[in-house]
Parts: C-alpha cells; structure tokens; sequence
C-alpha cells in the first residue's frame, strides 16, 4: 500500500488552480480539500471537500496545507 500525502488548499485563485491540477497530478498526493468560500462553486466541480474557512480544513484529517 502507497502513502499518499493528503494536501488541503487555502485559496483557489490563479495559483490555488494552478496547485490544485499539481497536486492532483502528482502519484504520491492526495487533494483533500480547499478553502475559499468565494470560489465554492468552482471547487465543487473537483469533487473535493469544500470548507467554508480555513480553520476547519486545518483541523480537518490532512497532512500538509498550501496557502495561496
């Protein structure tokens, strides 16, 4: 069994998509969530969670978290 590294997002703008298509892309990541409550519509379309801030991806079962 692989390990996945599970990576939350905090921001999808320019650079949070341009993250998001990274890490989805990457064999060894795992998307696991994004907060930007002004961009929730979009996010919905990556069927990844959608968290309406910040501190609750934090505390969400992730292993690292990207701020942009």
């Amino acid at each position: 069994m692989r390990f996945r590294i599970k990576v939350g997002i905090i921001g999808y703008g320019y650079m949070g998509q341009i993250r998001a298509r990274n890490i989805q892309a990457h064999h060894a990541m795992e998307l696991s969530g994004i907060s930007d409550p002004s961009r929730s519509a979009e996010i919905q379309s990556l069927n990844v969670p959608v968290y309406d801030n910040w501190q609750d991806l934090v505390n969400a079962n992730i292993d690292a978290v990207i701020v942009c």
